[in-house]
């Protein structure tokens, strides 16, 4: 997986962006039921993209089930406000988006686990 992103996935966004990447790092995470992640900008370092690849099993994702990636839109003093988009899980599904001081977004809580 280490090799597939570190190549493919990144020479695939630097074609798509413009963007040159030195490094590139993932981590992996498992949600299960009631888990969610809170509201967070991944601003760190020199981070400029942050993605998700989902790998969430064979079956249909329902909206009833939780556990979307909602991004949020930002208030006249910069604060994440209101959700504008939810993007729930699909298996082999993958998500980017570019690092800023407005990329808030957070993980729902997941209501049923999905296999």
């Amino acid at each position: 997986m280490y090799e597939f992103l570190k190549n493919d996935v990144k020479d695939w966004i630097q074609n798509l962006t413009g963007m040159e990447f030195v490094n590139i790092s993932a981590t992996c995470s498992l949600y299960t039921h009631t888990d969610y992640l809170l509201v967070h900008d991944d601003l760190q370092g020199s981070r400029a993209i942050a993605f998700v690849l989902y790998f969430s099993g064979p079956a249909s994702w329902k909206t009833e089930s939780g556990g979307a990636l909602q991004l949020f839109e930002m208030d006249f003093v910069g604060e994440p406000s209101d959700v504008v988009r939810s993007i729930y899980p699909r298996n082999n599904q993958f998500v980017f988006f570019p690092v800023s001081t407005n990329s808030y977004h957070q993980v729902g809580k997941g209501f049923k686990f999905v296999v």
